[in-house]
């Protein structure tokens, strides 16, 4: 691959988006719309024929919460700090420094680390953040991560909980 060629990803999260973009946007849009959902449910507004697309989103919107890998977390802050040169650290303290850096994103899905270090490296910052500075910026990219995946997942269970009772058929004498 060449410096000129593109690798071609998902969209990252950005503070305009700060939810991964997914297939369906329209039921995604009206989950994360507010009130209660049994409320919604029992309105009419989801049915247990949602049921697949919201499994779908499930599938789309897992990846984006799981713990990044160390080496793709270490990638991205190789990537950061090189716009941060430290001449003055020997190589023995970067070293440390980048392992308690991984020590301290332990747990980061890695679409939020890349948003991250792409709003720092885009922000007027003239130095490296710390690990404290870097993880409150992380918080914002990360919560609507997990409030995304925790509204599918709770849409599914209570839906799922109406699936039987919707699919039972009145029991007739066989005599």
């Amino acid at each position: 691959m060449t410096a000129l060629q593109t690798i071609t990803a998902p969209p990252l999260p950005s503070p305009s988006l700060p939810v991964p973009s997914v297939t369906n946007q329209q039921l995604f849009a009206s989950l994360l719309a507010g009130g209660l959902f049994r409320d919604r449910v029992k309105a009419g507004e989801f049915t247990t024929s949602d049921l697949p697309a919201l499994k779908q989103l499930e599938a789309q919107l897992q990846p984006a919460n799981e713990p990044a890998k160390t080496w793709d977390a270490a990638a991205v802050m190789e990537r950061l700090f090189a716009h941060y040169p430290r001449p003055d650290l020997p190589e023995s303290a970067a070293a440390t420094r980048l392992d308690d850096w991984y020590d301290d994103l332990e747990g980061l899905p890695l679409p939020v680390i890349e948003a991250t270090a792409r709003d720092w490296r885009r922000s007027n910052a003239r130095f490296a953040p710390t690990p404290g500075q870097f993880l409150e910026k992380a918080r914002r990219y990360a919560e609507p991560h997990k409030v995304g995946l925790g509204m599918v997942r709770m849409a599914i269970r209570v839906l799922d909980e109406l699936a039987p009772a919707n699919d039972s058929t009145p029991q007739g004498s066989a005599a």
